[in-house]
């Protein structure tokens, strides 16, 4: 493993703190670059958690709350609503729809498949024919 390329991917798990191969170890020691290129990661490392750390702990506006409810009032207020008669008109156009697609299939049913339910008989009506 003494190829730069592959230790490249060991190098943000490093800069992060990870515990690496031996194998790496060494290299890193051999390596100028590499170990550059691992020191160049520790300092963004470093800069991300003060930035984020910065955030984390800066004060919020004392109004925010309030600012924040305003502006959704607003935005509700400036939606036009649609009327409520729309929804159970599109129910009914849904049932209809598919009722019609049932009926159709049921109309239109090729003979060979409709056929063997015209003819069908119950096992049990030769019993209810009189004897002769």
């Amino acid at each position: 493993m003494s190829d730069c390329a592959s230790m490249r991917e060991f190098l943000d798990d490093a800069a992060l703190g990870a515990e690496l191969p031996e194998s790496v170890r060494v290299h890193l020691r051999t390596c100028g670059e590499c170990a550059a290129e691992l020191e160049r990661r520790h300092e963004l490392v470093g800069r991300l958690d003060t930035l984020v750390a910065a955030r984390a702990n800066a004060q919020l506006p004392s109004d925010l709350g309030a600012r924040v409810l305003a502006q959704i009032q607003r935005d509700t207020n400036a939606r036009p609503r649609p009327p409520m008669i729309w929804r159970p008109v599109a129910a009914a156009l849904v049932l209809a729809v598919v009722a019609f697609a049932i009926l159709a299939r049921i109309a239109f049913a090729p003979a060979p498949i409709a056929a063997p339910l015209v003819s069908w008989q119950s096992p049990t009506a030769t019993l209810l024919e009189p004897v002769r």
